[in-house]
């Protein structure tokens, strides 16, 4: 996928998903940096992981402030943005890779109420509060990655889309894909 056809998708999930005007706007100077810096090395807009990484080495010395512990917060951030264009060039959603505490999931009316009950059959059920609480967080990517999908109803669900979803823990810890 080119860098348009990337950062026109995760403009609309950002969107969708209720981001800050000003966390958008950061997002797209970075992704005109990074489409600049395709340009200049590779004569064309094509987006990796590879080619994300190298941008940040050379804009930033990313691998080198990483190893002598000179890497900067701020700086981390943008892995942040690296990832966010690859997950999106492989998956097409919005992946959340740590807990959005300013930007928390919310879900639409219709996956809003398969999880109320989803949560309440969960109450019910003699399972222990920590297995509810991860049910109920898990449940709810799940949900928010079958809206991004645009997959709907409920019934259209499928091995493929189970599938797709697991590839997006690419890189997660065993227990966490289990």
């Amino acid at each position: 996928m080119t860098m348009k056809e990337i950062t026109d998708g995760l403009k609309n999930l950002l969107l969708d998903n209720h981001y800050n005007p000003v966390t958008i706007q950061f997002y797209e100077r970075e992704w005109k940096k990074i489409q600049s810096f395709l340009m200049t090395e590779y004569g064309d807009e094509g987006f990796d992981m590879e080619r994300g990484l190298a941008y940040l080495e050379k804009q930033y010395g990313f691998q080198t402030k990483y190893n002598d512990g000179t890497l900067s917060q701020q700086r981390v951030q943008l892995l942040r943005v690296v990832h966010m264009l690859e997950d999106y060039r492989l998956h097409q959603v919005l992946t959340r890779r740590y807990y959005a505490s300013k930007n928390p999931i919310r879900l639409n009316p219709y996956y809003a109420g398969i999880h109320t009950g989803y949560c309440n059959a969960l109450s019910s059920s003699g399972l222990s509060k920590s297995t509810i609480g991860h049910y109920t967080s898990i449940s709810m990517v799940f949900m928010d990655y079958l809206s991004q999908k645009g997959i709907r109803p409920v019934s259209a669900v499928c091995l493929d889309t189970c599938n797709g979803y697991l590839r997006t823990l690419a890189g997660y810890s065993f227990k966490t894909v289990e």
